[in-house]
């Protein structure tokens, strides 16, 4: 529950208490539940982003210019280049997926996919942190922040591809 409402509103954030819910259940089984928690949260923000955003977005941006930019993204961007960068920003861009209308069941994908090494990578640091496993800990924390610097090199090469 808490995943999902991180994963809705930028200000709460699950991550505290992952270490109580290591502790509780084990590394394998918190990286489920974060997973899970962070897709429902990523399935709600963009359903709420369809359902109310494209009328609220539609007082600041002419309805044409949304529908163009939803055209646009199915047509010329990759799906790659979608998952380079909801692996970079924060899950509350499914408000922005949905008022863009883009395919559903892609976006789910793409979220499931992008939030995996994270939930593994979050668990298994803080499992490492509590047993005092601290080479574990900065293996962990160093492969994640290759793993984003390397999609955000992807994700350069592949924006200036659909520019």
């Amino acid at each position: 529950l808490f995943a999902a409402l991180s994963a809705m509103l930028s200000p709460f954030s699950s991550v505290p208490l992952v270490p109580i819910a290591i502790v509780i259940w084990g590394p394998l089984l918190t990286s489920a539940m974060l997973l899970a928690g962070w897709t429902m949260g990523g399935a709600l923000s963009y359903l709420i982003g369809k359902k109310f955003g494209y009328d609220i977005a539609s007082i600041f941006i002419p309805h044409e210019k949304l529908d163009k930019w939803s055209r646009q993204i199915e047509r010329k961007v990759s799906m790659f280049l979608i998952l380079a960068f909801r692996t970079m920003t924060p899950s509350e861009t499914g408000y922005i997926f949905g008022i863009l209308k883009y395919p559903f069941w892609r976006y789910m994908a793409v979220t499931f996919l992008s939030e995996l090494p994270f939930a593994f990578a979050m668990s298994y640091a803080s499992s490492a942190v509590i047993s005092g496993e601290r080479e574990i800990f900065l293996l962990l924390a160093t492969a994640s922040a290759i793993f984003i610097f390397v999609f955000y090199m992807i994700y350069r090469r592949e924006f200036k591809k659909a520019a």
